[in-house]
């Protein structure tokens, strides 16, 4: 449970620090980047997808989402420099990715 939504966080966090690839689309209302208003929503929901990580022990929770972090950060510039933002599609990827480095993270800490 904990790493399904922990890893939401990283879709987030790529949604909010990036624009959107393509010029039209279904995410097209994205294109310009989040309003700055928006932006400290979106990271505190993204925080708060993090919170059932409580239940883990302290250092695993950590190491889950250091490599959760670490692989969204470079999942995220690599989208950036071959696809010029993010898309539907690489939001999902960067969950994925997110929440199997975390799991993964946390299952070599047990």
């Amino acid at each position: 449970v904990a790493g399904h939504a922990a890893s939401r966080a990283a879709a987030v966090a790529v949604m909010a620090t990036s624009g959107y690839a393509r010029e039209t689309g279904a995410g097209d209302f994205v294109r310009r980047g989040l309003p700055r208003a928006t932006l400290p929503v979106a990271l505190g929901l993204a925080g708060a997808c993090t919170l059932p990580l409580a239940w883990l022990d302290w250092p695993a929770a950590i190491t889950g989402l250091a490599a959760a972090a670490i692989l969204t950060a470079v999942f995220r510039r690599w989208s950036l420099r071959r696809l010029g933002g993010h898309t539907g599609d690489t939001l999902g990827a960067a969950e994925q990715l997110a929440q199997t480095a975390l799991l993964l993270a946390v299952a070599a800490w047990s």
